[in-house]
């Protein structure tokens, strides 16, 4: 299994179209997170044989000391990096 950096949305969503996900998988959702909480956003892409068999949203956030960055996140999971960056300056 090889797992790439993914921005390109359109692999992502014709995986997604073809498989159950949740909303917030979908490039739609993460982008609106990305702009109000400024995070880095991409896809870890999964593959297989050249398959694409799994994805996995990804925000990363930089603080004044740490990257922070959550995997297969919920809004809930990056308003707490938020608040821990804005606790560090």
């Amino acid at each position: 299994m090889k797992i790439v950096k993914e921005t390109n949305w359109d692999v992502v969503i014709d995986f997604l179209r073809l498989n159950f996900s949740s909303p917030t998988h979908w490039p739609d959702w993460n982008l609106i997170v990305n702009k109000h909480f400024n995070t880095e956003f991409f896809y870890f892409c999964a593959y297989e044989n050249k398959e694409l068999v799994g994805i996995c949203p990804v925000h990363k956030k930089k603080g004044n000391i740490f990257l922070l960055s959550v995997r297969s996140i919920s809004l809930h999971s990056i308003w707490w990096l938020d608040f821990f960056q804005k606790c560090q300056s």
